[in-house]
């Protein structure tokens, strides 16, 4: 089948919609387009029409606002033109404001689907730099929106089971297809030193964290804790907001961080490579569904199939991974002294830390990867093409 993808809120080379859905379904044998964030091109067997994005600077509530207005109104409609010329069997769409799209789509004969990445009206009230009136709007919308236009789509995705026991009440044709890796992304061993050329000093021991920094992550309090731990040092990589940026470095551990800005996700994962240890140390946040957890976060998955030991959350979810296998430590966010007592522990144990590793890599191999959610998009995918030619 002629598939497209369609994501204005997304980079063309997004892992999870790119890396992991497009290419495999272009090795399956369809033909696959994705129009998102980026230039046009081609990769991997997939056509890419790229749609550009101006930045506007967001130190302002104000300038944040227009930021997202932008982004939610400029950025759907250029991408929406350029999915309404594209003749496709199959229309994929990822974000909640393209729903009227593929609306318009599935009356002239395609078939479409909506991948939901997260829950949109959740998120929305999580918005708290925006006027309480409008983020009520917003949340209001974002479930009518659902409510009345999901019923007509031909199936939903969800990207993680909290998300699918919603949306299957709603369009019953609705599977979960979680954000778990491909270990083949996973560098050669021999590759992992975090410079590329010589091998890590065996009295360091190095965490790794790439991603957003940002207040939620708790990357402050990991650098408080690191004060009392020497040995320790942290690889760091992503953006975030210059302010928070600026009080990580006012941190007295900070001289031991080799901060690497934003960096491509090949490069992210061989530098987590070259680690001790990995962190996922994320607040309790209602899109997170709280104390509860979700399985949709990639990070800690990541960590574990590097074979590095996880020090994450204590999210519920999460018990059964990680304490129940023994792939890391679980400690409540924001606590200094639980915090501190995990990394010593990885450090004054080294080689349980790297037992722990390898129960995570051995984990991953065996159930949390991306191969075994890429038989659900397939079949998910040959059950479409089933309906198309009855």
């Amino acid at each position: 089948m002629r598939v497209c993808h369609v994501t204005h809120s997304h980079q063309l080379y997004d892992q999870r919609v790119f890396g992991k859905e497009c290419v495999s379904l272009r090795r399956a044998g369809h033909q696959v387009a994705l129009i998102a964030r980026g230039e046009d091109g081609m990769a991997d067997g997939v056509v890419l029409r790229g749609i550009k994005l101006r930045e506007i600077p967001t130190r302002s509530s104000i300038s944040k606002l227009a930021q997202f207005a932008y982004v939610y109104t400029v950025m759907p409609a250029r991408a929406a033109r350029v999915a309404m010329k594209v003749k496709a069997d199959v229309f994929h769409f990822h974000d909640l404001l393209l729903i009227p799209v593929g609306l318009l789509l599935r009356r002239r004969g395609a078939k479409v689907v909506f991948d939901s990445h997260e829950d949109f009206f959740v998120y929305a009230g999580e918005l708290k730099w925006i006027p309480r009136p409008i983020r009520q709007a917003l949340m209001f919308a974002a479930r009518k929106l659902q409510e009345l236009a999901l019923p007509r789509f031909d199936g939903v995705i969800a990207a993680g089971p909290d998300l699918t026991e919603k949306l299957s009440a709603i369009n019953p044709n609705c599977v979960t297809v979680t954000n778990y890796p491909r270990p083949e992304w996973a560098p050669p061993a021999t590759t992992a030193c975090a410079d590329g050329s010589r091998p890590k000093d065996p009295a360091e021991f190095k965490i790794g964290f790439m991603g957003g920094i940002k207040p939620f992550y708790n990357l402050h309090v990991l650098l408080q804790a690191m004060e009392a731990i020497p040995e320790t040092k942290l690889v760091l990589g992503g953006s975030g907001t210059d302010a928070y940026l600026d009080e990580l470095k006012q941190l007295p551990a900070w001289d031991r961080v080799e901060y690497v800005g934003r960096v491509p996700h090949s490069e992210a994962i061989r530098l987590l490579a070259g680690c001790d240890a990995g962190v996922a140390l994320l607040n309790y946040r209602d899109n997170m569904a709280g104390h509860a957890g979700v399985l949709r976060i990639v990070k800690p998955f990541e960590v574990m199939m590097l074979g590095l030991p996880l020090v994450m959350t204590d999210f519920e979810i999460y018990k059964p991974i990680v304490e129940g296998l023994g792939t890391g430590i679980l400690v409540p966010p924001g606590d200094l002294n639980a915090l501190t007592a995990a990394l010593r522990q990885l450090v004054a144990d080294r080689a349980e830390a790297k037992a722990m590793g390898e129960r995570g890599a051995a984990a991953v191999r065996r159930e949390y990867n991306w191969e075994s959610q890429e038989a659900v998009l397939l079949e998910f995918y040959r059950a479409l093409e089933r309906r198309a030619a009855a």
